[in-house]
């Protein structure tokens, strides 16, 4: 096929070659001409959106005297291009020279360009095939044009002159639906149809996206039927209110449903950004991997900025990492060196802080958090990225090293595909451990609760106050039940892993015993170690007892009025149950909750040397650091190269820990938070225009920390 092209189009001039189609009978060869003109002139022209087929199975067309095979699909759409009189159009697998990646680079940059310059764009879906969706197509022109009715009709069969009402079985084949007179059974066949159009392969093809986004017209062709796009929309809402929509078509159509929503977006300025349309495309399908990226630049709000020029040269591996800079260089996003969950594994080739993008694991929140970013000064992310295009440099502290890490609370089946040992360990154990929390063991209980039904993975810290809260409390009781109100896979899930790590010690007590705390030690801690318990709890003994003090005459009228008094008594006894007990359905509720988002993850829970109690990912092993790394809201698990003398750091994952006052104090230069003020309408926002997550980052703070060099 080199033969075709003798020269690369001028990039100044923004060129570009056309097909023009040349007059002929059908089932003829297709011949055309190759010319090349600039998208700056008036030139005329129509393009071509289709996909590509099983590229081993082509036919051969003639272009520019030459030979060419291509595939039948494209074939077949030049074909009926030609019949209905088309004569200039552009054609991705023709008119850019494949096997040449620098030329390839500069077209698909400009594809957005050449889409919206064309006069009208043809979505070729394919030929009429063996199945019913050319017939679909005609329904929803007929639909469109008023000759076909969407009212509701009864079963009427005609047989020998009279009339039956009958149920058309479900097994009935659609010829013999075609060939009944019933007008509903017709119907329900024809959209049978419309069902086959939803599923052709066309509609999954991620090229489509922007070729349908950016165009100005589309046709819509499906071997002899056509429609235009807006049509098209109109038909296909009137049948969604139809009684003849059937269920299975709300699946089937979902990827044509994107395709046009994202139309709708774009063309009225609401783009997604390019790491959030990466997610919502997840399902869409590329030959290719890296069209997985770059097929969506051109209707992405960040894309051009992100990634002006696709490079065809690079990986799949290199390409994400250069998205993972340029995110860090424009958003200062620095969350994103730990969304990735799968750090470990026999083929990653990118450095540990570069994401998987295209990872099935990662939620849609990890994309969101792409320009969810804390607020640095523009100098931190561009000093970070100074390095080698495999490094990075941040700055943080250390805030222990784990000491123990006990096996996986969660599904275990990734965890195991990566040959990771998900088994409890430990190193020697630092008693230091028993004096973090105050040297208290309602703070110790607090924390490991804290960690264990964390949503997130922020750190926490616990306050000096109320030893601990009551409804981390609850958690302890709910887990002993044998009836649970949750998912019963969730609790029993919490319970196998509390009895395989019943030799998990915390300040010189097993986890088991931490965690079946005593139905007194409850109670104790609901009503008398916190000012609200102690409150009610001597507003109520006062009442009771008060009488008992009197003498004389005052005790004799009060005496006179012992019915009313213990009336009193009992009320305040029955609103004191009342309370408490509406107060244990909304802990309850929290703590199951909790629950089953815990155990929903892949965690372990870890002790570090300092005494530090948090979770974290499920790669973490003793002998890792647990740091907060300036710029993140999410404190982080980092492991030492060994074999580097240069002291460089591979990301494990990320941690949540608890804190102590003192530590957060300490290490406020790294700690996110957000100060919260009302607004005079009874909602609140951040105080003084604050991001959320915004780290407090002065020079002080930032030298008394240490340099880490992640790989």
């Amino acid at each position: 096929m080199s033969s075709i092209y003798t020269a690369a189009p001028d990039i100044g001039s923004w060129e570009l070659r056309i097909l023009t189609l040349r007059p002929g009978r059908e089932g003829t060869t297709v011949i055309c001409e190759m010319q090349r003109v600039s998208l700056l002139s008036d030139f005329s022209y129509a393009a071509l959106s289709y996909c590509w087929g099983d590229q081993s199975i082509t036919s051969n067309i003639i272009v520019n005297n030459v030979l060419v095979p291509v595939t039948t699909n494209l074939e077949a759409a030049l074909q009926q291009l030609r019949m209905m009189g088309v004569r200039q159009v552009w054609v991705d697998a023709l008119c850019i020279n494949q096997s040449n990646n620098q030329e390839r680079n500069l077209q698909v940059r400009n594809m957005k360009h050449i889409y919206a310059k064309a006069d009208l764009t043809y979505a070729w879906v394919g030929g009429t095939g063996t199945d019913g969706a050319a017939a679909g197509v005609a329904l929803l022109r007929g639909i469109n044009q008023n000759s076909v009715s969407l009212q509701s009709a009864q079963h009427a069969h005609f047989d020998s002159g009279h009339v039956s009402i009958s149920h058309t079985s479900r097994h009935t084949s659609r010829s013999a639906d075609l060939g009944n007179r019933c007008q509903r059974c017709t119907m329900k066949s024809a959209f049978r149809n419309l069902d086959d159009f939803f599923n052709r392969e066309y509609w999954r093809r991620r090229w489509v996206i922007q070729e349908i986004t950016v165009a100005r017209f589309v046709q819509v062709v499906c071997g002899n039927e056509t429609i235009d796009l807006r049509s098209m929309v109109a038909a296909l809402e009137l049948c969604k209110g139809s009684v003849y929509w059937l269920p299975v078509m709300n699946s089937s159509s979902i990827y044509m449903q994107y395709i046009l929503q994202s139309r709708s977006s774009v063309q009225s300025g609401r783009s997604l950004s390019l790491c959030q349309a990466i997610y919502a495309t997840r399902h869409f399908c590329s030959k290719d991997p890296r069209d997985n990226i770059f097929a969506l630049i051109g209707i992405c709000s960040d894309g051009t900025e992100l990634i002006p020029m696709p490079n065809y040269y690079q990986g799949i591996e290199e390409i994400m990492r250069d998205l993972s800079r340029a995110l860090i260089r424009k958003y200062g996003c620095f969350d994103i060196i730990l969304l990735d969950g799968r750090k470990e594994g026999p083929s990653r080739r990118m450095p540990t802080w570069v994401p998987d993008w295209l990872s099935d694991s990662m939620s849609e929140e990890s994309y969101k958090t792409t320009t969810k970013a804390p607020y640095l000064d523009l100098f931190y992310p561009t000093n970070s990225l100074l390095g080698g295009v495999n490094t990075l440099n941040m700055q943080g502290v250390t805030l222990g090293v784990i000491n123990s890490a006990s096996s996986v609370l969660g599904p275990e089946s990734r965890i195991r595909a990566s040959g990771m040992q998900y088994r409890a360990s430990r190193m020697t154990l630092n008693r230091v451990e028993s004096r973090l929390y105050y040297g208290s063991r309602s703070h110790t209980l607090a924390a490991i609760l804290q960690s264990l039904l964390a949503t997130s993975f922020k750190p926490t810290v616990v306050n000096d106050g109320p030893k601990g809260d009551i409804t981390l409390h609850r958690f302890s009781r709910l887990i002993q039940r044998t009836n649970p109100d949750s998912s019963e896979s969730s609790f029993a899930m919490l319970r196998k892993w509390i009895r395989t790590n019943n030799g998990f010690m915390i300040s010189g007590n097993t986890l088991q015993k931490w965690l079946t705390e005593s139905r007194a030690g409850y109670y104790r801690h609901r009503y008398f170690e916190t000012w609200k318990g102690r409150l009610l709890v001597s507003i109520v003994s006062f009442f009771c007892i008060f009488p008992l003090f009197l003498t004389g005459n005052l005790f004799q009228q009060l005496t006179a009025m012992r019915v009313g008094w213990i009336a009193f008594t009992l009320l305040l006894f029955a609103w004191n149950v009342t309370f408490w007990t509406k107060q244990r359905h909304y802990e309850q509720s929290a703590v199951l909750k909790g629950i089953e988002a815990a155990t929903s993850l892949s965690t372990r829970l870890i002790l570090c040397d300092t005494g530090i109690i948090g979770m974290a990912s499920p790669y973490a092993k003793p002998g890792d650091e647990v740091c907060l790394l300036a710029g993140c809201t999410t404190a982080a698990v980092l492991r030492k190269q060994t074999s580097d003398p240069g002291g460089t750091y591979t990301v494990v994952g990320k941690a949540y820990v608890c804190l102590s006052s003192r530590q957060g104090r300490q290490y406020m230069a790294f700690v996110p938070r957000v100060t919260l003020v009302g607004d005079g309408h009874g909602s609140l926002s951040p105080a003084g225009g604050a991001k959320y997550g915004e780290c407090i980052l002065n020079q002080k703070k930032l030298a008394e920390g240490h340099d880490y060099l992640l790989v």
